[in-house]
């Protein structure tokens, strides 16, 4: 039995509860007596990101990189570091421009509102790796990329004397109270994971359009109801292989055959890169050519026995049916005797995000999970001078990741236990549910006196914290039969390489790690100068701090590991009236445990950006 194991793609939140930007300048114009009226919005960016760390050999798993010697981990990352390797300290991983257009036109005696908005970037510096270069695919997404985001008309009308209106097009459907958090329940949009890399995002903004139509709609008595139904199905986009943030090379753009160690079975063997490194340095292991007949020969047993000892496994995506049926219904109540909103959710929806199976064939398979559903109730009031987001969901079927096949009763170890000749699928559905609260404070220097001690004129605080809970799951796996065979399998949180170095074996065996409960938590700070430093400026420097609490998410997600930790520090410009915004960063990931719960433990940044509002 070939082990399947997939390092959790980048899904790195760089989000700042502050760090939102001001509204643009808009270009307003009327035609017709007002008949016709318009706001066109533009912007250009310049950014960039530069790395602050040297790759760690912890984290790599080329002998021959960076002079990590035997210090190199190929037992869990040798098919997972392009990414980390293609660019060292110092050396920008990304230096990109921009620009983003939005226009709104409104028809107001008819009702009618139709919108418009695209973006488009180039990246001068993500093409420059270190090491392997990028595929045509990925340089597609991280090199130049351009996106038709909303497009969609709207009829606005009346039922019965109460406002209603119909949108259809391309749109997002932002619900749930979350803020930072994913797997919620704003789960019918798909996530741009790299957008959330840039400096200056926050969830929401990931969010990818989607064709749909959607009714809004007043009822009597505080009531009032949404609905959608999308007609295509879009999956999460994850960085591509090779990329500066990407921690696998068996998923995404690019992605690459998985390589097992042939002398055990349970450690991962070294990429094409290694091999090409190795044997012809680092001309060979940037030969796109070179790399294309390694991985060739990895797949045919070229490489099995020394000195690579080493076997490769390609993978399939096997996409779900576009035009498969995804909807869902909100309801909201709004008392009039207190100032609160709450709302209660059903969805229908097919999964963003992957499972794996390893199949009786010597291949593995991605695939996506349909007939998904989702319940789920919010509230958000105020509490004193805070204001209270919070929602509960519950999922029938939720994918919980697990390891290979291991016959049952025995140790998970695939040289000796390993069950071969089955489609094993590494996923089994669970019961989910998830609970998320957070809160904000505004606070001003008449009731905050420390603000006059930082010469502040105001300040935010933000917090987030979430709990993820699959009743019944135990770490000890779960028992069935697959294939007439009784097999075990593990949780596995990310579809990481968990690792036993203390085996009975002597050697490196398979481990479980995920776990029914997760616990994570984000906190977020800042201060603004109104004018006082710069004249005409709002100047928010600010801090953004993330933890897993407890628990380990044992999904391809990996939501929380717990003691992984992320720290940002930003200072952000907005110009008053907003022609001009600018904002600098610093992010620090640490902690984690077993040298794969923090995969960006290396990965240090500082990011800056330049916008030119129109």
């Amino acid at each position: 039995m070939e082990p399947a194991r997939l390092f959790r793609n980048a899904t790195v939140l760089v989000a700042m509860a502050g760090a939102a930007t001001s509204s643009a300048y808009a270009y307003d114009f009327t035609l017709n007596g007002g008949a016709l009226q318009g706001s066109w919005v533009s912007n250009l960016t310049a950014g960039a990101g530069i790395r602050t760390k040297n790759p760690s050999c912890s984290l790599t798993g080329d002998p021959n990189a960076f002079g990590c010697g035997a210090a190199a981990n190929t037992n869990q990352w040798g098919y997972a570091d392009n990414g980390d390797l293609n660019y060292r300290r110092g050396q920008p991983f990304s230096t990109y421009i921009s620009a983003t257009s939005e226009l709104l036109l409104k028809m107001p005696s008819e009702g009618l509102k139709f919108m418009v908005r695209g973006t488009g970037m180039y990246d001068f510096m993500a093409k420059n790796t270190n090491r392997t270069p990028l595929s045509s695919t990925a340089a597609a997404q991280v090199v130049y990329n351009a996106q038709l985001l909303d497009l969609w008309a709207q009829k606005d009308f009346t039922i019965g004397g109460r406002n209603a209106h119909v949108r259809l097009g391309n749109q997002v459907i932002n619900w749930g109270e979350s803020m930072f958090a994913q797997s919620g329940i704003n789960a019918t949009n798909s996530i741009d994971t790299q957008k959330l890399l840039i400096p200056g995002s926050q969830l929401k903004q990931a969010l990818l359009p989607a064709p749909m139509v959607s009714l809004a709609a007043d009822l009597s008595h505080g009531f009032s109801t949404e609905a959608y139904y999308q007609f295509q199905w879009n999956g999460n986009r994850y960085p591509p292989v090779g990329s500066y943030w990407s921690v696998t090379n068996g998923f995404g753009r690019g992605a690459e055959p998985f390589t097992i160690n042939t002398n055990n079975l349970n450690v991962i063997g070294p990429s094409a890169g290694t091999i090409a490194n190795a044997i012809g340095g680092s001309g060979a292991a940037g030969n796109q050519d070179t790399l294309n007949a390694i991985k060739n020969g990895l797949v045919n047993g070229t490489y099995a026995g020394p000195p690579f000892n080493d076997i490769g496994l390609p993978s399939t995506t096997n996409l779900p049916a576009k035009y498969r049926p995804q909807f869902g219904v909100k309801f909201n109540y709004s008392p009039r005797s207190f100032d609160a909103n709450f709302a209660f959710y059903y969805l229908n929806y097919t999964d963003k995000s992957p499972v794996l199976a390893s199949l009786a064939n010597g291949t593995e398979q991605w695939s996506y999970l349909g007939r998904r559903q989702l319940f789920g109730v919010s509230a958000n009031f105020g509490v004193g001078p805070w204001a209270i987001g919070t929602e509960l969901s519950y999922r029938p079927r939720d994918a919980v990741a697990l390891s290979s096949c291991y016959g049952a009763g025995g140790p998970l170890d695939l040289n000796t236990n390993g069950v071969a000749g089955v489609d094993c699928p590494q996923w089994v559905d669970k019961k989910k549910f998830q609970y998320d609260i957070n809160g904000l404070l505004a606070l001003t220097r008449s009731e905050y006196p420390f603000l006059k001690m930082l010469g502040a004129d105001s300040a935010a605080l933000t917090w987030e914290l979430t709990w993820i809970y699959y009743p019944g799951l135990s770490p000890s796996g779960v028992t069935r039969t697959v294939g007439g065979q009784t097999v075990t399998q593990v949780p596995q949180a990310g579809y990481l390489p968990w690792l036993n170095n203390g085996s009975a074996a002597g050697y490196p065996i398979g481990m479980g790690q995920g776990t029914s409960s997760s616990v994570g938590a984000t906190i977020d700070f800042n201060w603004t100068y109104d004018g006082s430093l710069i004249p005409g400026w709002q100047v928010t420097p600010g801090v953004t701090f993330s933890t897993g609490l407890y628990g380990y998410t044992p999904t391809f997600t990996a939501n929380y590991m717990q003691g992984a930790k992320s720290l940002n520090v930003y200072v952000l410009f907005n110009q008053n009236p907003p022609n001009w915004q600018a904002g600098i960063n610093f992010t620090s990931f640490w902690g984690g445990h077993n040298t794969v719960g923090q995969p960006y433990a290396d990965r240090n940044f500082v990011g800056l950006f330049v916008t030119r509002n129109f």
